[in-house]
């Protein structure tokens, strides 16, 4: 028992010092692993340590914001700060790992940190252009029972993605479709929805994944009547 715990907490040392060699050498090619301040980039700016652009910032959570703050204040502080950028760069990647499936943490690291969400991006916006033009289109009657908002989502599947944006002395029609109608709230609830039953759906393509459980819920996979649907998104983003 005593060996194999040595052996798990061995594993576990190995994992972190990788992640953080991986880390390292990213910091390292972005700025020589130095608080530069921000440079212009491909037509915007990118900021410190791993040259971190604003929408990037914001999609990692914004780590380090302050009451008061403005968006372009926190962003700078945070990317020429270490620890502050680096937990950036991991919730970032942490967030849009699952449109890179089958490569190793420290490539998974390298070609998002890089590249962008760019496939987990589009299959998204082909989604929510499929479903309302990407608009706030509000409830429309579809199969006996309203459909909502950006991604047309049904109160059962708000409630499945665990009621983002719900507070306090909200109802849950109040806070579903409100949330429906926020493109960042249904876009949240969207990736929930799909990651809490993406092992339903094996041997899939990440979009694919994504497309069938959307449009057939938690068994969409199994039902072949969301092959059309699929074909559909997968015309649209060339996502797999």
């Amino acid at each position: 028992q005593s060996s194999k715990m040595k052996l798990l907490i061995l594993a576990s040392i190995i994992g972190v010092a990788l992640a953080t060699d991986c880390l390292k050498c990213i910091c390292n090619k972005e700025s020589g692993c130095k608080p530069i301040g921000c440079e212009m980039d491909v037509g915007s700016l990118s900021c410190g340590y791993y040259q971190i652009k604003s929408p990037y910032y914001q999609d990692c959570g914004q780590p380090g914001k302050q009451a008061g703050d403005s968006l372009d204040t926190a962003w700078k502080r945070c990317a020429d700060d270490y620890n502050c950028s680096t937990s950036c760069v991991q919730a970032y990647v942490a967030r849009y790992k699952g449109g890179c499936p089958n490569k190793g943490s420290c490539e998974q690291t390298a070609r998002l940190h890089n590249g962008g969400a760019s496939l987990a991006t589009d299959c998204l916006k082909c989604i929510c252009n499929k479903e309302s033009g990407c608009k706030p289109i509000g409830c429309v009657m579809d199969v006996g029972s309203l459909s909502c908002g950006y991604y047309q989502i049904k109160s059962p599947y708000y409630q499945d993605c665990g009621q983002p944006g719900k507070k306090p002395g909200d109802t849950l029609d109040t806070a579903w479709k409100r949330c429906a109608d926020d493109y960042n709230c249904s876009t949240g609830c969207v990736q929930a929805y799909v990651n809490r039953y993406k092992s339903k759906c094996p041997n899939k393509g990440s979009c694919e994944q994504m497309s069938r459980l959307h449009n057939g819920g938690p068994n969409g996979c199994n039902v072949s009547g969301t092959q059309g649907y699929w074909n559909s998104i997968k015309s649209c983003c060339g996502c797999s």
